[in-house]
C-alpha cells in the first residue's frame, strides 16, 4: 500500500509527460506533411529509401572543404557547383546521403565591421612600430659588431 502512493504519483507524471510527447510528435508530423506537399514526389521517394526507419542518417551537408558531411568522402567539383545551386538532390557516390549546400554563416553585421576596423588600426599601427623598433636594432647590430672585433 505504501508503495503504491509513491509510485502512483510517479506514474501519473508520466502518464501526463507521454501524453504531451504524443501531441507533439503529432504536430511535427502534421508540419512534415505539410512542408512535404511542396516536395517532388520522387524526391520524398528517395528521401524515404535512404531514411530507412529513421536511424540513419539522409542528408548532410558539404564541408567547407568540398567532402561530403557523412562520409567524409571528396565530392567532386562539378556536382559541388550543382548541389550549391540546388536545382537538383545529388547523392554522395561514397555512402549514398543526399548531399546539401552548407548553410551560410550569418553576417558579423556590426560586430563583422568592428573587428575589421579594429585589425585595420592593427595593420596601421604595426609600421609605426618597426620605425621605433629600428634604431635599437641597429643599435644591437653595432654593439654585436664591436664585440666580435675584439674578440678577434
Amino acid at each position: 500500500a505504501e508503495a503504491a502512493e509513491v509510485v502512483e504519483p510517479q506514474k501519473q507524471a508520466l502518464l501526463a509527460e507521454r501524453e504531451a510527447a504524443k501531441g507533439e510528435l503529432s504536430d511535427l508530423r502534421n508540419e512534415r506533411e505539410t512542408f512535404a506537399a511542396g516536395i517532388d514526389p520522387n524526391e520524398i521517394r528517395i528521401y524515404n529509401a535512404i531514411r530507412g526507419d529513421g536511424t540513419r542518417a539522409a542528408v548532410a551537408e558539404l564541408t567547407v572543404d568540398g567532402a561530403c558531411g557523412h562520409c567524409f568522402s571528396m565530392v567532386p567539383l562539378q556536382e559541388q557547383n550543382e548541389i550549391r545551386h540546388g536545382e537538383q538532390l545529388i547523392r554522395c557516390e561514397a555512402c549514398g546521403v543526399i548531399l546539401a549546400a552548407p548553410e551560410p554563416e550569418p553576417e558579423g553585421g556590426e560586430e563583422g565591421e568592428a573587428a575589421d576596423a579594429e585589425a585595420d588600426a592593427v595593420a596601421e599601427a604595426e609600421p609605426d612600430e618597426a620605425a621605433d623598433e629600428s634604431p635599437e636594432e641597429d643599435g644591437d647590430e653595432a654593439s654585436e659588431s664591436g664585440d666580435e672585433d675584439a674578440t678577434e
